[in-house]
């Protein structure tokens, strides 16, 4: 059984990670069972975990740009944490919600929010008065350097409550490119405490693009001193292999889908991962990233889907009479609560987004409207046309 194989046990855990890798966001489930050449990743955070638990680790560096499995990685690690008796907690970097390390109070407050809303059961103790504490200047000046200490004194919190630490993921760090001049010197100053400064039992990951990382470098060496840039490419070598993309694993990968759209839709796929995967070399000859890979196999999954529902031979308002076999109807009875008045926003030859079953998100043509149903025609790769019979309460009007 390959790892995290146990998603296949829940349909409604699948249809979460199809809906997730549709919409290209890292799932929350089965993200190990989806991670294909990923081995050096996973044995960089196994080890970095491990050393954690021991000794103080010096904090991860995560740097890739869209596409490259940054967001994939963040949710791997977060996973195999949890699987390790890690806590964890994830915050963005923002300098417009002074969230970031210019800001360490407010930072931590942030963390400490993150902490109460996951685990709503620990025991913050004297940090409790942080939560809705409105930080100031004088709060922010000492905690440039005491910032490690408070999240040692975490990690201990979690310790007690039976984690074996904490994991605390800081991203979008290339936010601190939008700092004012003066905002430069205090967020190097924290980075520094942070880096030179680690604690047992926590675990740091910073994540940023290669050109944030570039930005960053060149303003710290203009606003503070050539340390400073010497400080993030010394830093920024202790970095998460993030998993190379190579076409060999696409056929892996695309059976291990092709699992998980099985069991979230419960059909058997007519169309084999082989196919899939010939289709996608086709479209993208110079495919090189994983969620172009990703979304691709989702979509050629999804028409197969739709290719098996039976066929409908009644003409549609709007078209020339068609022959059966040309358009193909849902199979699945549609449900029949009360009547529901068609929306007067939704008229014929709308342009509309469909909001519930197995085709949410799909858009279409309103074509026909017959009482609180809505026929909606979609047009498939190819140039296949498909109507589906929608309630009227399950559809939205994205433009006329």
């Amino acid at each position: 059984m390959c790892m995290g194989e146990e998603i296949l046990q829940s349909p409604n855990a699948c249809v979460r990670t199809i809906f997730a890798l549709k919409a290209g966001r890292a799932p929350k489930e089965g993200i190990e069972f989806l991670s294909v050449g990923a081995d050096d990743t996973i044995a960089c955070i196994e080890s970095a975990l491990r050393k954690a638990s021991r000794s103080a680790s010096k904090p991860l560096w995560l740097i890739g740009n869209y596409g490259d499995g940054k967001s994939h990685t963040l949710r791997l690690l977060a996973t195999i944490a949890e699987r390790e008796r890690f806590g964890w907690v994830y915050i963005t970097h923002d300098a417009r919600e002074n969230v970031g390390l210019h800001k360490p109070a407010w930072m931590l407050r942030r963390i400490l929010r993150g902490i109460k809303w996951s685990y709503p059961q620990l025991d913050l103790g004297w940090h409790e008065w942080r939560l809705n504490y409105r930080p100031s200047y004088h709060d922010d000046y000492p905690l440039r350097t005491s910032l490690p200490s408070r999240l040692s004194e975490l990690a201990a919190l979690f310790r007690k409550q039976k984690y074996r630490g904490i994991v605390l993921f800081i991203d979008e760090v290339e936010d601190c490119c939008n700092f004012w001049w003066n905002q430069h010197r205090p967020a190097y100053e924290t980075l520094s405490s942070l880096v030179r400064n680690s604690e047992r039992y926590c675990l740091i990951c910073f994540g940023m693009t290669p050109s944030g990382l570039g930005w960053l470098q060149r303003l710290w060496s203009t606003y503070v001193n050539t340390q400073a840039s010497k400080l993030l490419q010394d830093a920024t070598k202790n970095t998460i292999p993030l998993p190379q993309f190579d076409e060999r694993y696409l056929l892996d990968l695309a059976e291990r889908i092709s699992r998980v759209h099985a069991v979230a839709f419960d059909w058997t796929p007519n169309v084999r991962p082989a196919q899939i995967v010939e289709k996608i070399k086709e479209q993208y000859p110079n495919l090189a990233h994983w969620r172009t890979a990703v979304q691709s196999i989702v979509t050629e999954l999804e028409i197969a889907h739709q290719s098996i529902y039976r066929y409908v031979s009644q003409p549609v308002h709007g078209l020339s009479t068609l022959s059966t076999g040309s358009l193909p109807e849902a199979s699945v009875p549609l449900r029949k609560p009360a009547s529901v008045p068609t929306p007067k926003s939704v008229k014929i030859g709308d342009i509309v987004e469909i909001t519930t079953g197995s085709l949410r998100g799909w858009k279409g043509t309103v074509r026909n409207l017959n009482g609180n149903i809505v026929e909606v025609e979609i047009t498939l790769r190819g140039g296949m046309r498909m109507v589906q019979r929608v309630l009227s309460d399950g559809v939205k009007r994205v433009r006329k």
